[in-house]
């Protein structure tokens, strides 16, 4: 992906005035009419509403700035942070969902006019999808470079083959949406589905895409990761006690080389124990609800299980790479 600087900085930022913007004025219209005695609901659906668009500006800011530090000093030429753009990308747009579910909340109707773009809401929800397959392309790229070293750097048509593959099946699992978003006066945007059984396999289907499968891949990656990295690390210190003055060099090259790893590999567990805590309790609450087990229409907490998760899933990442990453992080300080 070859992008110039300049391009991003006017796409991106752009793209933020406009978010931004949509959200306060959002904020200001449900404040001027609501002139009556809120009762505790309604407060506590503005809260939630708030705490969603504080979210999104938060996730919208942080994405920007980890695309422009890696488009801006070309580290996108790096299979590790070629994936990082493409999930901060996934993130960027994905977060347009909290963006709907913001105005739901602060105005009690949806945003949404016509049958266009109740079907256009399928975007974020590619993107949502696909950032979450690039995070197991991640923990794939980590576990290549620690227990394989010496393996040739992956090429960049293999890169953009992934990354195209992530993009289709994002886009193909979420296709039979398209079937169901339509407008439905005077406030929904989508037909029931046609029968039970149907909502129920779609939804198992994507609780395993989504959610399972890529935590037990994740989970499994990471530990034989982590393994690898013990092991090299008693290696090293071995060498240390016994090291000879032409081994010096070689031992300096495998501790420099261990010691990124490491950095690498707790910034992407980072994001995985995130995407674990954050994403669990309003995973299965809606897989729960749609198998009739249970019920959480109209229920407060699911929520703020839904804040949490598109925190932890798609805002949180900046403020890590921001923290762990220092090659990201020179543009976070220098940020005004």
């Amino acid at each position: 992906m070859n992008l110039k600087p300049y391009n991003v900085d006017l796409i991106v930022s752009s793209f933020l005035c406009y978010q931004s913007c949509a959200l306060v004025v959002f904020n200001v219209n449900t404040t001027l009419g609501n002139r009556a005695e809120p009762s505790s609901s309604v407060m506590e659906s503005f809260y939630v509403g708030y705490f969603l668009t504080s979210v999104v500006i938060f996730g919208s800011v942080g994405n920007i700035l980890v695309i422009m530090s890696i488009c801006k000093q070309n580290f996108y030429k790096k299979a590790y942070y070629y994936v990082v753009l493409h999930l901060s990308i996934c993130d960027l747009i994905s977060l347009l969902l909290p963006s709907s579910h913001s105005y739901k909340s602060l105005t009690s109707e949806y945003w949404t006019v016509s049958t266009a773009l109740c079907q256009l809401t399928i975007l974020p929800r590619i993107f949502f999808t696909a950032g979450v397959l690039f995070m197991v392309v991640m923990s794939l790229l980590r576990y290549r470079a620690v227990c394989y070293p010496l393996r040739p750097a992956v090429s960049r048509w293999k890169l953009h083959l992934a990354s195209s593959t992530v993009y289709v099946f994002g886009l193909l699992f979420r296709i039979p949406l398209l079937f169901i978003f339509d407008l439905v006066t005077p406030d929904k945007c989508f037909d029931p589905w046609p029968s039970t059984t149907w909502i129920i396999t779609y939804t198992v289907a994507l609780f395993a895409i989504q959610y399972f499968i890529p935590v037990v891949i994740l989970g499994l990656v990471y530990w034989k990761i982590c393994s690898e990295l013990v092991k090299q690390s008693k290696i090293i210190k071995s060498m240390n006690a016994s090291i000879a003055d032409e081994e010096k060099e070689r031992w300096f090259f495998q501790r420099l080389a261990h010691n990124r790893n490491t950095r690498t590999f707790v910034v992407s567990f980072a994001i995985f124990v995130c995407f674990l805590v954050a994403g669990s309790p309003h995973q299965i609450a809606f897989t729960l609800d749609v198998l009739g087990v249970l019920d959480v229409n109209g229920r407060v907490y699911y929520e703020w299980f839904r804040v949490m998760y598109f925190f932890g899933v798609s805002a949180v990442n900046p403020l890590i790479y921001g923290a762990l990453d220092k090659k990201l992080s020179s543009i976070f300080k220098r940020c005004r």
